[in-house]
């Protein structure tokens, strides 16, 4: 049976999600680094005593915009990952799904995005222990549909791929906590994909690229394309 809450209770959720959404629509306006305590509670006609009844500090608040921004980000790759196994896509091709599935969201929620990608917020530092678990959530559909790609034959990554430098190779390891080729293989590709995707998509946030390729849509794919033609080395660029 679902648990019904209290009328406060209720309350309380929906002045929390006011503060986030406030939050959220100042950044928007003042970029991450304009976020203050003073503009929200004025823009909600709160007392900051009132905003730290609910957010011990403004440091708190922001550890709570990333968490749920990070969170939202993993829905939306692992909701592109099962379309495309849905639509019995071919590992590359849910590659490709998931690439376009973090444009996408990272595009229709820029402030986000820049948030958990973008210039540091001054004077503030995410609490690891609380920001990497759900960091880690975003690469795990990425990361099984490589691993089960590699070990199946689908997948066949260039050699140049493969050497991985020894320092490097004893970081991911010591992440996934055991020693198998494969998962250790598809981890670096998992990190070799990412940055070449999430800087894209950080250029077309902050419209650096717009001008330089005029079809910013295009060129991504074909981008992403090129990429892949690493990962799986019998791909070729359609």
């Amino acid at each position: 049976m679902a648990e019904i809450k209290t009328r406060r209770e209720r309350m309380t959720e929906a002045t929390h999600q006011e503060i986030r959404d406030t939050a959220f629509a100042v950044m928007r306006e003042y970029g991450t680094n304009g976020l203050s305590v003073r503009e929200i509670t004025r823009r909600m006609g709160m007392s900051a005593s009132a905003f730290y009844h609910y957010y011990p500090s403004l440091n708190d608040l922001i550890t709570v915009l990333i968490v749920d921004s990070f969170k939202a980000m993993a829905a939306a790759v692992a909701r592109a990952r099962d379309e495309a196994r849905a639509a019995k896509q071919p590992p590359v091709e849910q590659l490709l799904t998931m690439a376009h599935g973090i444009r996408h969201w990272g595009l229709e929620h820029a402030v986000r995005f820049q948030l958990i990608y973008g210039t540091p917020i001054a004077g503030y530092a995410a609490p690891a222990e609380v920001t990497v678990p759900y960091v880690r959530q975003i690469s795990v559909p990425v990361l099984e549909t490589l691993a089960e790609g590699i070990r199946s034959g689908a997948l066949v990554p260039i050699p140049t791929l493969q050497h991985i430098p020894p320092s490097v190779r004893a970081h991911y390891v010591s992440q996934l906590g055991r020693e198998d080729e494969v998962l250790v293989l598809a981890y670096h590709l998992v990190n070799v994909f990412w940055a070449s995707i999430f800087g894209l998509v950080m250029l077309e946030v902050n419209n650096h690229q717009q001008p330089t390729v005029g079809d910013t849509s295009a060129f991504f794919d074909h981008h992403v394309r090129l990429q892949l033609m690493m990962i799986d080395s019998t791909m070729r660029v359609g």
